[in-house]
C-alpha cells in the first residue's frame, strides 16, 4: 500500500522539484499544492500520511492549513520547510511529530526525512494532537500574525493573538496577559483554531523575548513528559509527588486566578510551593497573580 505525501509549497519550481524528488521514492503518492486552501480539498478527498508544508503561504498561512486539519481529526506528521530563525531550531525540532528544514532543501536529505517520519508512523502509531505550545512555536518560526483561539478543558474560552512572529496578548476567561498565556500552554486544551491577522492590535500586553519564550515552554513540556514517562533520571521525583497534593493545589491556584479570585489563588499556589519549595511552575504562576494584584 502506498502512502500519500501532501506537499504545499507556493513556489511553482520548488514545488515542482520536491514532487518530482519525492516521487522518485518508491511506495509513495504525492500531491502538490500552491495554496492552504487547495491542499484542504486535496486531504478531503483523501487524508495524507505525512503533510510536508511551507509556514508563509498566500491567503491562508501554513500555520492554518495546520490548524484546520487538526481540527479534522488529522495526525499525520508535518514537515515544515521554511526560512526559519535559526536560533529556535533546537525548540521546533523538539516537538513531537513535527520536524523542521531550511530552504533551500537538498533533496537526498528531503527523502530521508520523509522515509523516516512514515516508517515511524507504521511502527509508533500517529502523532498526538498539536498543543498551545506547537501553535505558539510554529507561529513564532514563521513570523506569523495570527490570532490563535483556545478552548481549555473545563470549556473556558481563550485567544492569543502573535504579531509578525511575537506574543502580543493573550486572554482566557477574567485573566490577561502573561497569566493567561501560561494558563493555556500549561493546561490540557481541546482545541486550537488559527486565522491570519492583517491588522495590529490596539495595544500590546506582553512583552517577553521571544527566545526567553521558547525555551521556557520547551523546558516545561519536557519536565512534564519526563514525569509522565517514567524516565529513569526522574522516576524518583515522581514516585515521591504521586500523592503530596500539589497538582491539586496548584490547579486551584489557576482556576481562582481566571476567575478573578487573586486572593484565594495566592494561598493556593503557596501552598503548592510549601508541598514543592521552588517548583517552576507554582512560582511563575504565583509571580504573575502578585504582579496582577500589584497593577
Amino acid at each position: 500500500m502506498s502512502s500519500r505525501v501532501l506537499v504545499v509549497e507556493d513556489q511553482a519550481g520548488l514545488l515542482r522539484g520536491i514532487v518530482r524528488g519525492l516521487e522518485q521514492l518508491e511506495g509513495l503518492e504525492v500531491v502538490g499544492c500552491a495554496t492552504a486552501e487547495d491542499a484542504l480539498e486535496a486531504a478531503a478527498e483523501q487524508a495524507p500520511d505525512l503533510l510536508l508544508t511551507d509556514i508563509n503561504l498566500p491567503g491562508r498561512s501554513g500555520l492554518e492549513l495546520l490548524a484546520q486539519l487538526d481540527a479534522r481529526g488529522s495526525r499525520a506528521p508535518v514537515i515544515l520547510i521554511t526560512a526559519y530563525r535559526s536560533a529556535y531550531r533546537d525548540q521546533i525540532e523538539a516537538r513531537p511529530g513535527i520536524d523542521v528544514l531550511e530552504k533551500p532543501v537538498a533533496l537526498d536529505e528531503l527523502q530521508r526525512r520523509v522515509l523516516e517520519k512514515l516508517k515511524a508512523v507504521g511502527s509508533q502509531g500517529v502523532s498526538r494532537a498539536f498543543s498551545v505550545a506547537d501553535y505558539l512555536q510554529m507561529a513564532l518560526l514563521g513570523g506569523n500574525s495570527v490570532l490563535l483561539k483556545v478552548r481549555c478543558d473545563d470549556s473556558q474560552q481563550g485567544s492569543i493573538e502573535i504579531v509578525n512572529g511575537e506574543v502580543w496578548s493573550a486572554r482566557l476567561g477574567s485573566a490577561a496577559g502573561e497569566e493567561a498565556l501560561a494558563a493555556m500552554v500549561l493546561s490540557p486544551c481541546h482545541e486550537v483554531s488559527a486565522t491570519t491577522v492583517d491588522k495590529q492590535p490596539i495595544e500590546r500586553k506582553i512583552f517577553v523575548q521571544t527566545e526567553r519564550l521558547l525555551l521556557d515552554i520547551a523546558r516545561r513540556q519536557d519536565e512534564e513528559r519526563r514525569e509522565s514517562s517514567g524516565d529513569p533520571g526522574a522516576a524518583p521525583k515522581a514516585e515521591a509527588r504521586v500523592d503530596d497534593g500539589y497538582e491539586d493545589a496548584l490547579k486551584r491556584g489557576i482556576k481562582a486566578g481566571l476567575k478573578g479570585d487573586l486572593e484565594q489563588a495566592v494561598a493556593a499556589l503557596e501552598e503548592a510551593l510549601d508541598l514543592r519549595p521552588g517548583d517552576e511552575r507554582a512560582t511563575f504562576n504565583l509571580q504573575r497573580i502578585r504582579k496582577q494584584m500589584q497593577s
